[in-house]
C-alpha cells in the first residue's frame, strides 16, 4: 500500500482568531472550504512567540529547552536531537521545502531534495506561487513531505497586488490573509487529497495594530514599503555604526509611541486594544498573550474525516505525534507531544498543560518569560526569577487576558508548580543558557543568523 505524502504549509505570524471565529475581517473563501473538508484544532498553542523556538518544539515533539542550545540571543538544535525529519526519512520519506536562507543553519532540517528550497524570504505571490505549482505538477520521489513557510504576514506587512479594497480587511495584515486564502486556494486545487495529508498552521502570532470604534479607525501598522526599504538601505551600514543605528532606531521608537499615547488618549480602549496598539519593536519587556501563542491548524486529506471543530486545547509539539499516528509509523517515547488522534475520532483525552517561552531580542537585551496555559488559566512569569513580572488570566471569565488575578494566590502556586515539573522535571536551569563548551552555539553561526534576521526586520 502506497505511503501518504504530506504537504504542510505554515504561515508566519498568522494569529487563530484572524483565521476563523467571529473576529476575523479578512475575506477567507477557501478556508472556510478547507475547514469543512478537514479536521480544524481552534485552540492550538504553540511553544513560542517567535519562529525558532516554535519549529524546534514541533518538528522534535519535546519541549524546546530540551533539544535546543541556547546563546544569549539564540536557538540552535541540539546536534544529538532527534527529529521527525529523521523518524520519516527512515521510512522512505524524501524532502522538499521553501524556507529561508535563515533556516539553513538552525541545524533542525534535513538535506532537500529540490534546488530552490531556501528562498529568498518566500512569500506568496505570483512567481513564487508558481513556483510551488511547478513542484506540485513535477515528478517527486513518494512518499514525500514538502514544508512551506512564508513570511506574508511577518513585519513589515505590503498591501498585496489585487486586494486594496476594504472588503479585503481593514489593514494590510488582514488583507494579506484574504490573498493567502486565495492563493493556497489554488495550490491545493492540484494535490491529490486521497494520497496526501495536507496540514496549515502557523509558527507564532503577532499583536494586531488595528482597532475599529464605530465612528474611528485607529491603525499603527508600519507601511511595508516604506519599512522594506528601511531595512534594504540600513543593512548596508557597517557594523562600526550598528551601535548608532540602534540608538537612532530606539529614539525614533520613542517619538512613535508618544504620538500614539496623544492619538488614543481619551479614548475607552480595552488593555488588549492598547497592547496591540501600543507594540514596538523596541518594547523590552516580553510577554506570552494568546495573540502571540494561539495559532491555528488545519489538518485535511488522507485518513482524515471531514467537517469537524475541536475546541479542546492542544499544542504545535502535538502534531507530528498525531502524524506518525495517521501513518501508523511509531513515535518515540521520550517526546512531550501526545497524539491527538482520539479527539479527532470524538474519544475522550485527556488535556496537557501546554508550555511556551518568549525569545530574546537580537540587538536588545529583552525581559523574558516563560509560562503554561491551560483551557482555563494563562500564566507566565519572569524566565529567571519567579517573583518577577507574574501574570495570570482565567481564559474562561477573560478570553481577552484584559485582568491580571495575580492576587488569586493559590492559583499562581498552582501553576508555578505545574511550570516547575515541567521546566525543572525537563532540566530547565534558572540560568537556562548552555554552559557546555562543546555545545555553545558558534560565534561565526551567530553573527550569520543575526545577519539574516536583521534584514527580515528583527531587532
Amino acid at each position: 500500500m502506497p505511503k501518504t505524502n504530506i504537504f504542510f504549509i505554515s504561515v508566519d505570524s498568522l494569529r487563530a482568531d484572524e483565521f476563523y471565529g467571529p473576529s476575523k475581517g479578512s475575506l477567507t473563501p477557501n478556508f472556510d472550504k478547507l475547514i469543512k473538508q478537514g479536521v480544524y484544532f481552534d485552540q492550538t498553542i504553540s511553544s513560542g512567540d517567535a519562529t525558532f523556538v516554535s519549529w524546534i518544539g514541533m518538528f522534535t515533539g519535546k519541549h524546546p529547552f530540551k533539544v535546543r542550545n541556547r546563546s544569549s540571543k539564540l536557538s540552535k538544535l541540539n546536534k544529538n536531537a532527534e527529529t521527525y525529519f529523521d523518524i520519516l526519512k527512515k521510512e522512505g520519506y524524501h524532502f522538499y521545502s521553501f524556507l529561508p536562507p535563515s533556516a539553513k543553519a538552525l541545524g533542525l532540517f534535513p538535506k532537500f531534495e529540490n534546488d530552490e528550497c531556501y528562498t529568498e524570504i518566500p512569500k506568496f505571490s505570483d512567481t513564487f506561487d508558481k513556483k510551488i505549482k511547478n513542484f506540485l505538477s513535477s515528478h517527486k520521489k513518494e512518499p514525500w513531505m514538502c514544508f512551506v513557510h512564508t513570511f506574508n504576514l511577518h513585519f513589515p506587512v505590503r498591501t498585496p497586488n489585487g486586494f486594496e479594497d476594504e472588503q479585503f480587511g481593514i489593514n494590510n495584515y488582514e488583507k494579506q490573509i484574504s490573498s493567502i486564502d486565495n492563493s493556497i486556494g489554488k495550490l491545493i486545487e492540484l494535490i491529490d487529497l486521497n494520497n496526501t495529508l495536507v496540514i496549515l498552521s502557523a509558527d507564532h502570532g503577532v499583536y494586531f495594530q488595528t482597532v475599529q470604534l464605530d465612528d474611528k479607525k485607529l491603525n499603527y501598522e508600519t507601511k511595508g514599503d516604506l519599512q522594506h526599504l528601511a531595512i534594504k538601505v540600513t543593512s548596508k551600514v557597517p557594523k562600526s555604526l550598528h551601535s548608532t543605528k540602534t540608538k537612532l532606531f530606539l529614539t525614533l521608537e520613542k517619538i512613535k509611541k508618544k504620538k500614539r499615547l496623544k492619538d488614543i488618549h481619551n479614548l475607552n480602549l480595552k488593555p488588549h486594544q492598547l497592547r496591540g496598539l501600543l507594540h514596538q519593536r523596541s518594547n523590552t519587556d516580553k510577554f506570552l498573550y494568546d495573540d502571540l501563542v494561539h495559532v491555528p491548524l488545519l489538518l485535511l486529506g488522507s485518513g482524515i474525516n471531514a467537517g469537524k471543530i475541536i475546541s479542546q486545547q492542544v499544542r504545535l509539539i502535538d502534531l507530528f505525534p498525531t502524524i506518525c499516528d495517521l501513518l501508523r509509523i511509531k513515535n518515540p517515547i521520550d517526546i512531550d507531544g501526545k497524539s491527538i488522534i482520539p479527539l479527532i475520532d470524538g474519544k475522550r483525552l485527556e488535556e496537557f498543560p501546554a508550555y511556551f517561552e518568549s525569545s530574546p531580542m537580537i540587538q536588545i537585551k529583552s525581559n523574558d518569560v516563560i509560562g503554561i496555559r491551560t483551557s482555563k488559566y494563562k500564566y507566565f512569569r519572569d524566565r529567571h526569577d519567579k517573583k518577577k513580572r507574574i501574570f495570570l488570566f482565567d481564559l474562561e471569565k477573560d478570553p481577552y487576558e484584559d485582568n491580571n488575578i495575580i492576587n488569586n494566590e493559590k492559583s499562581v502556586d498552582e501553576m508555578e508548580k505545574v511550570l516547575n515539573e515541567i521546566t525543572y522535571g525537563g532540566s530547565l536551569l534558572s540560568n537556562t543558557y548552555t554552559t557546555n563548551e562543546s555545545d555553545k552555539i558558534d560565534e561565526t553561526f551567530s553573527e550569520n543568523i543575526e545577519d539574516e534576521l536583521k534584514k527580515m526586520g528583527y531587532v
